[in-house]
């Protein structure tokens, strides 16, 4: 979840993928809804016709009602889980996050992925102003393999994604580079934000294929927030749909991705939902709904 804003605003479209590269596939980020508001969330979800979910599991010190899961997955809809690990070395931090991850599989099964932490280059012990970024992610790399190789003690099919790397602090591709040296993960993950996603943000794939890591790419949040359209004085609700527009069907850099899980559903404060708080769409909403038309 974003809590930084960038203040940059960057245009230019980096190298383009190849020409054979395929549309990367469609998720969405949502709070986990109330019992009470399970089957709305489940009905806009299928109304966009969007497979693929991200929702946190364990966020700071207690599990989320996941309640409403079951529903989704008869629906059809994979659940990414984001799990948090909290405070702690390498060691007991990366146990503490594969015991949380094993009392949501204990209730409800395997998950084909697991998401371990978010933006943890962005701050605490991992992005330690004036250290070493390359070695920060080391760090980080090793807690996340601890957790692996116990999640696949007893899921030994989850694939893991490494936290969404927020790209906000300086030495970042060096800190890529480091989790890439340590391996053990199956999906690497960014947060290509900006004041607003399609250009230089959408492209930051490539630095990542720059720093050695051959494997998947999703970003598990691509979005704009009201904050970012006031940046630029824009309206709001058309800055939103305008950059959803750009970012998965027009910027050649999506094509760089797996999975592009758009930054959220959910209404919320910061006006990063494409719901408002009534629950009436956004253009954004509109716009996704009718993209196959």
């Amino acid at each position: 979840m974003r809590i930084l804003l960038p203040l940059f605003f960057a245009l230019a479209i980096g190298g383009a993928p190849s020409l054979t590269a395929q549309e990367p596939s469609l998720g969405l980020n949502v709070q986990p809804p109330s019992a009470s508001q399970t089957a709305t969330m489940l009905g806009r979800v299928r109304d966009l016709d969007v497979h693929y979910v991200r929702a946190s599991w364990w966020a700071w010190t207690k599990p989320a009602d996941w309640t409403w899961y079951p529903r989704f997955k008869a629906a059809g809809i994979e659940v990414l889980p984001l799990v948090y690990a909290g405070p702690g070395t390498p060691a007991t931090a990366g146990a503490r996050i594969a015991a949380r991850y094993r009392t949501l599989f204990n209730a409800y099964g395997h998950f084909p992925y697991v998401q371990l932490d978010n933006e943890v280059d962005g701050d605490g012990p991992f992005a330690v102003k004036g250290g070493n970024p390359y070695q920060q992610g080391r760090k980080w790399g090793e807690q996340m393999r601890i957790a692996a190789r116990l999640i696949h003690a007893f899921d030994p099919g989850a694939k893991i994604v490494t936290a969404g790397v927020a790209w906000n602090r300086e030495g970042v591709r060096d800190w890529v580079r480091g989790v890439v040296s340590v391996g053990g993960f199956d999906v690497l993950a960014i947060h290509p934000y900006g004041i607003g996603c399609a250009g230089e943000p959408l492209s930051r794939y490539q630095a990542v294929r720059d720093q050695g890591w051959k494997g998947p790419i999703w970003a598990t949040e691509v979005g704009v927030s009201q904050a970012q359209a006031r940046y630029i004085r824009r309206d709001a609700d058309a800055f939103q749909a305008e950059q959803m527009r750009r970012c998965l069907r027009e910027d050649p850099s999506r094509l760089g991705y797996q999975r592009l899980y758009w930054f959220q559903l959910t209404p919320d404060g910061e006006g990063w939902g494409i719901l408002r708080r009534d629950g009436t769409p956004r253009p954004a909403y509109t716009w996704l709904r009718s993209r196959g038309g």
